[in-house]
């Protein structure tokens, strides 16, 4: 496979949460924090208030 990400801040982060994602496939501590992450950025964005 091959990823494709944006340049700058952004990219560097997708990036590094794709690495993370691949490496966790074989890590279970990894992946229990990777789960984590994704769930209190989950909440964090469902609890956002939106302008109007």
């Amino acid at each position: 496979p091959v990823a494709t990400v944006a340049i700058g801040s952004s990219g560097a982060k997708n990036a590094a949460l794709l690495a993370v994602q691949m490496i966790a496939t074989t890590d279970a501590a990894l992946h229990e924090k990777l789960v984590a992450f994704r769930s209190k950025q989950t909440e964090k964005s469902l609890s956002a208030t939106l302008p109007e």
